[in-house]
């Protein structure tokens, strides 16, 4: 019990330490970044090859289930990227930190005594 009490205490010393991870500000720019390549390869993106049909327009016929169909319509322009939505940071405050580690001791302290069996008869 005392192996388990430790090791819950040496989790919440662990959760209360800073984050590992990069600054929140470099995490943003990162993101911004990878955002802005991806606008930018979609307003260069070339519309996709439409095959020749020009074999099947030269027979000339009246029927008009062989009629040749109307153009398509021209490819959509780039999107407008002003306001690229941003995920929020994955981090945790201290805060929250805290109040998981805590739920996390309740829950094991709860399985532990579950498992517990209160009568001396047995």
């Amino acid at each position: 019990m005392r192996k388990i009490a430790l090791l819950a205490m040496a989790g919440i010393a662990f959760t209360a330490l800073p984050s590992r991870s990069a600054p929140i500000s470099d995490q943003i720019k990162a993101r911004n970044r990878i955002s802005d390549s991806i606008a930018i390869e979609k307003a260069f993106a070339r519309p996709a090859a439409t095959p020749d049909t020009s074999a099947t327009q030269n027979s000339p016929t009246n029927d008009p289930a062989t009629a040749p169909t109307t153009p398509q319509a021209p490819a959509k322009p780039a999107s407008d990227t002003s306001e690229i939505k941003q995920l929020p940071p994955r981090t945790l405050p201290f805060k929250q930190q805290m109040m998981f580690a805590g739920g996390f001791m309740v829950f094991v302290a709860l399985m532990l005594t579950s498992m517990q069996n209160f009568n001396p008869n047995d």
